[in-house]
């Protein structure tokens, strides 16, 4: 359970920097301003990573209740 949960910790922590490295490129070809993408796409970063956090603290209370 521990060797998952630090597992799903690193993964929570890559996500974003895979993300940005797919979206920088993605800005410059169409020609996006940061001004505007860049509040847009943290805020979708934010709420993806609290997204995820929250599925795995709801896995781990449901299993702990069974």
């Amino acid at each position: 359970m521990k060797k998952n949960r630090i597992f799903s910790i690193y993964l929570l922590l890559f996500i974003p920097f895979v993300l940005l490295i797919f979206a920088i490129p993605f800005a410059i070809i169409y020609g996006m301003t940061f001004l505007l993408f860049w509040p847009i796409m943290s805020l979708f970063l934010f709420s993806a990573c609290l997204l995820y956090a929250y599925y795995i603290e709801y896995d781990n209370i449901k299993r702990a209740k069974l």
